[in-house]
């Protein structure tokens, strides 16, 4: 039994420029007016030689000037004055900085940790600037590059909050969510105590109100970021939780709205999930996640056009987004377009050859659906590779090899997984299906009927009733019990969402045969060797049932 996942976002807050600038304020500007544009040349000549007020204010106005363009994401714009800056003072760390923020939100990454090494090399010890490159190394996929990073930036300033929720997102994107979490409860531990500190001291200074702002930002994200880590532990209801948290402090936090939208989708809510995508793209149309998001719920409530539709409005906007591609090729995957869901997975691993979510689409198949098992192992090695207590991996490296008759080497692979869960309904069943292929029918009764007691195949189904993987693994269950004419029930609704699927085949076949409808049965093993012809387990299905 092994199936494709629902699909994970990847929660990333962009780089915001964060720098409280100076209090000293200029109310001219001498590059708006026309009448002072004679005295801009003028000025801005002497500025290279002067080390006087006429340099001081000039930086502050070109860095000022720079920053109301970042703010409002015209980054080329913005980096031209930092430029500016730059000629006149080259060591300006503030201009520095910020020309490798506005170069990170352009993609341009190596020139972003090209500007921000600069800043390192005057200041080795700005943990702001740490905590940004460490953000860059995020958006490469790098996670562990980044905690570098975060790490160093948190051993000068052990509190800062940014760095703290940093490393918890990169630890989620690790796929350690209980790592994650502890550093999100350190944010918001610290959080508890600004805050009461802040309520002590009262609000005269209006300074406060920016570090209030400061707090409640970054309570926001380590929040949002806990949800996030919850519900891919598969706690939907606790994730759910911390996202109306993290809305009740702001709700127009678009990552939240996303979060709780992807909760709700884990729930089997979909509808109510588009509800959520669409606030979050209310606030912002261009949010790839959202989009991608609703795409995914759109997928699960079967309506495939609008959902590729979606998706293709995330592409158009970033055409390197590796879950829209992934998602994509998941609906293609759906309507039986093989190939075409081949490529959109193809793309995403080009992108980030370690994004587990596609890997696991590749091996699903190259193993369910062309038959090549020995193609299956290399994608499900890549993701142990990442994570070797990934139970999908375990589940589906062990059943290649049973396919490749290699049945002792598959219970090694599902008593890991078993090791992991005990409770795993797919490592319980597999684990069965290979004691009977060994002829330890007593033995595999035994785990046919753990798997039922689990109800691990019945509560996905409640989730989603036409999941064909857990209606597989379902079927497989009644099978083992010796319940033939119903698991066939469940392999032909599976086969409803797969049609062509070589593992459900291989169950309908054996089904068939142990009711005696032998015809039926060479009917499949056929389907499986049109597909495969090496199929030595179809073959040998076949001459027995022949003979």
């Amino acid at each position: 039994m092994y199936g494709m996942t629902l699909n994970r976002i990847n929660f990333f807050v962009p780089i915001a420029c964060a720098l409280l600038l100076s209090t000293f304020i200029l109310v001219f500007d001498l590059f708006t007016s026309s009448t002072v544009q004679a005295r801009k040349t003028s000025i801005y000549t002497n500025a290279l030689y002067d080390n006087g007020p006429i340099r001081f204010k000039l930086i502050n106005i070109l860095y000022n000037k720079g920053i109301t363009l970042y703010n409002t994401g015209n980054y080329t714009g913005a980096i031209q004055y930092f430029d500016k800056v730059l000629e006149i003072q080259p060591g300006n760390v503030n201009a520095l900085t910020e020309k490798g923020f506005a170069l990170n939100n352009l993609g341009n990454y190596a020139g972003a940790i090209k500007y921000l090494d600069k800043v390192l090399s005057i200041q080795p010890n700005n943990f702001f600037v740490l905590n940004g490159k460490g953000l860059i190394y995020n958006h490469l996929h790098n996670y562990t590059g980044g905690i570098q990073y975060f790490d160093k930036a948190l051993h000068i300033a052990p509190n800062y909050l940014d760095a703290l929720n940093n490393k918890g997102l990169s630890l989620n994107n690790l796929g350690n969510y209980t790592g994650g979490i502890q550093y999100f409860n350190k944010a918001l531990d610290i959080n508890a105590n600004n805050t009461i500190a802040l309520t002590v001291r009262g609000n005269a200074a209006g300074d406060l109100n920016i570090i209030r702002n400061y707090i409640n930002y970054n309570e926001v994200n380590a929040l949002t970021g806990k949800g996030l880590a919850l519900d891919n532990l598969g706690n939907h209801t606790g994730a759910i939780k911390y996202y109306d948290k993290a809305l009740a402090i702001d709700p127009n936090f678009k990552y939240a709205l996303n979060g709780k939208g992807l909760a709700l989708a884990n729930q089997g809510n979909y509808t109510q999930a588009i509800q959520y995508y669409d606030k979050a793209l209310a606030i912002d149309p261009k949010y790839t996640q959202a989009l991608s998001g609703k795409g995914n719920a759109l997928d699960n409530l079967g309506n495939y056009t609008e959902a590729i539709q979606y998706y293709d409005k995330a592409l158009g906007i970033n055409p390197n987004d590796t879950y829209a591609l992934n998602g994509k090729g998941s609906v293609l995957y759906y309507l039986g377009n093989y190939t075409g869901a081949t490529k959109y997975f193809d793309k995403a691993l080009a992108i980030d050859p370690r994004y587990t979510q596609a890997l696991k689409n590749k091996a699903v198949i190259l193993f369910g659906n062309l038959g090549n098992y020995t193609g299956a192992i290399k994608y499900t090695d890549k993701i142990l590779s990442i994570n070797p207590d990934d139970t999908d991996a375990l589940n589906g490296k062990g059943l290649a090899l049973s396919y490749l008759q290699d049945n002792i080497g598959a219970i090694k692979y599902f008593d890991k997984a078993l090791g992991i869960n005990s409770t795993d309904g797919n490592a319980l069943v597999n684990k069965g299906m290979v004691l009977d292929n060994l002829g330890n029918h007593e033995e595999a009764i035994t785990y046919y009927h753990k798997a039922l007691k689990s109800k691990y195949f019945d509560s996905l189904l409640k989730v989603d009733p036409t999941d064909y993987s857990a209606l597989q693994g379902k079927g497989e269950i009644l099978s083992g019990i010796g319940n033939y004419t119903e698991a066939i029930q469940y392999f032909n609704k599976a086969l409803i969402k797969s049609p062509i699927n070589v593992q459900i085949f291989h169950d309908k076949a054996n089904a068939l045969s142990k009711l005696g409808n032998r015809s039926e049965a060479i009917k499949y093993y056929n389907k499986i060797l049109s597909i495969n012809p090496n199929d030595k387990t179809a073959l040998d299905s076949k001459k027995r049932l022949e003979g």
